[in-house]
């Protein structure tokens, strides 16, 4: 492999690769889930989180690896995990062909039984084969399934092997059914013969396991995943299973948010009720919770990924220090004179713009005289906070005139000697990453994006996102001849800036629905980028590092709201816990963040600082796929006079044009 983050979903390894690669969260294999509990739970959210990895090594194949004897590994784990992707039902299947849904209802259902069933023998048959301990007792397994559906032995008897027989007794029946539903387009007829209830085969079976010698107080817990691939009816069955299930059987049911469809059962039309029947999970809602620990998780994932790769775990940390380039001090003066360096200081372009905006108002003199009292050309950033005060004093109501612009640089000047005081400290702190990024702009060169901590900020608490960038930061860092995993100079600036772009869209068409309904998120957000962007690179952001917006969401249409909970499930958004309180009626406003994978195609800043209050014409504007592309321009066109010089009004609130 070119290098070792190639390979970023967990259906992509083997076995022996997922155990390598696995890192319990917190250091407590059970932080997120626990696959021995009794209670059904529903590990859900966006692709990326990492379930079917976690998922994976609750298996029993994963189990076994980490004992030489896989019973004892099971006691002692309290659960036997059955794994399966729910893909490898087909369940497409299972429709039309010239039947009834209540034909393919009830062959769907009995084919569930008799795979989950084959799934748990030929489990049962690995224990059993790894070091024989079930004995005599394994015939009383064979006998529960021959009660339940009879036998097929007398063509493949195996007498000195009951749960083997067992095994092939169910693939033998499970074979007769596939060859009836697949030809029965061919042949217009579904001829099978349903031999046992909905459930009765699988949970008998299940309490025949939990008898064997061993399997004393182990749940069986039946690990589904990718559940997204079952339709609506056949998740009712399935539901059903988890609303009728006897001890010790249980499920650990992985799958999207948007994939899990219903909660209804085939239990005389009742729903299963969360906290009662079942219990929801979301895997970055864990992470989210504890962003530290998250970041220690990622550091010791990229950390075996590359010890996988033959790194020593020395070099591995020494690789994760160079994605942050080199800073000369706080004030990034040589980084900042070098993205400057093809201009004359004077004509700095943020410079060159203060002084046309001044122009606009005032005389050529006081122009020229507003931007000789501000600069300081030997600390672009410190300059560009001197402009950016002065654009706030203007703003305020201050005559944009030579001596606000000197007051401007004298309030900014203490940052120099070190003797500002807090207010000045705040501003600083506060408002360096909005003004690095304007100059990165200005000069037309691509906001900067590096160092561990941000790039694991940008994932938005998915793994493989963490992953995808450092996939393509790798892959430019190669093209542009620097040495990837053998040098140890820094990653270079322009391989971490591409790196992360082709990432963020990467992210975005991988993240967003298909056909009109990811076009129409595909807009949203875009527009969403767009608007959030004009802000930041105003002459005044109102808002820092603004990737956050609020609003009631009361008076919008259903149309905009569908298309902004539709971004909400696939992970284009992220909505923030708790909301955020009206500053004026004390109500709670729901509040969203731009999800943080996607903040470099805009040049914004991953994070949640800034909060921006929407009306409801500006979210309609934005996510209503009814509002053209003239009256969204219109809605940032009036951001833009608000927050740039000479500041001609204020955000205006009126209908959108449609």
């Amino acid at each position: 492999m070119r290098s070792p983050f190639e390979v970023t979903k967990a259906v992509d390894l083997d076995d022996p690769q997922i155990e390598r690669t696995y890192v319990a969260f917190k250091g407590r294999e059970r932080a997120i889930v626990d696959p021995a509990s009794p209670m059904p739970q529903f590990l859900t959210g966006v692709k990326g989180g990492g379930r079917t990895h976690l998922m994976r090594h609750f298996s029993f194949a994963l189990q076994s690896s980490r004992q030489k004897r896989p019973l004892l590994e099971i006691q002692t784990d309290g659960y036997l995990g059955v794994y399966f992707r729910c893909s490898g039902l087909n369940g497409s299947r299972f429709t039309g062909k010239g039947q009834s849904s209540e034909i393919w209802a009830t062959v769907f259902s009995y084919y569930m039984d008799l795979w989950l069933t084959e799934l748990l023998l030929a489990t049962v048959v690995d224990i059993d084969s790894c070091e024989p301990w079930f004995g005599d007792a394994a015939a009383l397994v064979s006998d529960v399934i021959s009660g339940v559906v009879g036998s097929v032995s007398a063509r493949m008897s195996n007498p000195h092997a009951p749960l083997v027989q067992a095994k092939e007794d169910l693939a033998a029946l499970r074979a007769e059914l596939d060859w009836a539903i697949n030809n029965a387009a061919h042949t217009g007829r579904l001829e099978v013969s349903i031999r046992s209830n909905p459930g009765e085969l699988l949970f008998k079976a299940c309490q025949a396991v939990g008898r064997l010698p061993g399997m004393k107080n182990v749940t069986i817990t039946f690990l589904a995943d990718e559940y997204e691939n079952l339709t609506e009816e056949q998740q009712i069955y399935f539901n059903t299973l988890i609303r009728e299930k006897e001890a010790p059987a249980s499920f650990l049911v992985g799958g999207r948010s948007w994939g899990i469809k219903t909660h209804k059962t085939l239990s005389a039309g009742e729903e299963n009720k969360r906290g009662s029947e079942f219990d929801v999970l979301a895997i970055e809602d864990a992470y989210a919770r504890d962003p530290k620990e998250y970041e220690a998780f990622c550091r010791h994932l990229i950390t075996l990924r590359l010890t996988d790769f033959d790194l020593s775990a020395g070099e591995a940390q020494k690789w994760i220090a160079r994605l942050s380039f080199e800073s000369d001090d706080r004030f990034l003066s040589n980084r900042l004179a070098a993205v400057l360096s093809k201009y004359r200081p004077w004509e700095r372009p943020y410079l060159a713009r203060l002084g046309a905006a001044v122009r606009s108002v005032r005389t050529e003199a006081v122009a020229r005289g507003v931007v000789e009292a501000v600069a300081l050309p030997d600390c672009p950033l410190v300059e560009k906070l001197a402009v950016l005060r002065f654009y706030q004093l203007w703003s305020w109501g201050r005559d944009p005139s030579v001596e606000t612009a000197r007051t401007a640089r004298h309030w900014v000047e203490p940052l120099l000697s070190g003797e500002q005081g807090p207010e000045l400290d705040n501003f600083f702190r506060q408002r360096k990453s909005d003004a690095v990024a304007q100059i990165y702009n200005d000069a037309n060169r691509q906001t900067a994006y590096a160092g561990f901590s941000e790039l694991v900020a940008m994932s938005g608490f998915l793994p493989r996102s963490l992953l995808m960038i450092l996939k393509y930061v790798s892959h430019w860092a190669e093209f542009h001849g620097e040495d990837v995993f053998g040098g140890s100079a820094p990653i270079s600036e322009r391989a971490l800036s591409e790196g992360v772009r082709d990432a963020a869209k990467w992210y975005l068409a991988d993240a967003k629905p298909l056909g009109t309904d990811g076009e129409e998120c595909e807009i949203a957000v875009t527009r969403l980028g767009r608007y959030l962007q004009a802000m930041r690179y105003s002459d005044k952001p109102s808002e820092i590092d603004i990737t956050t917006f609020s609003s009631n969401l009361h008076a919008i249409s259903g149309e905009a709201l569908a298309v902004l909970n539709r971004c909400l499930d696939h992970g284009l958004l992220a909505e923030v816990r708790g909301g955020r309180s009206s500053r004026n009626h004390g109500s709670t406003h729901r509040k969203f963040q731009l999800h943080p994978m996607l903040t470099p195609i805009w040049g914004l800043k991953p994070g949640r600082r800034g909060d921006m209050t929407f009306t409801t014409q500006t979210v309609e504007a934005i996510f209503s796929p009814a509002v053209t592309e003239l009256a969204f321009s219109r809605a940032r066109e009036t951001l833009e006079v608000a927050l740039n010089a000479p500041f001609g009004g204020a955000i205006d609130t009126r209908e959108p044009l449609f």
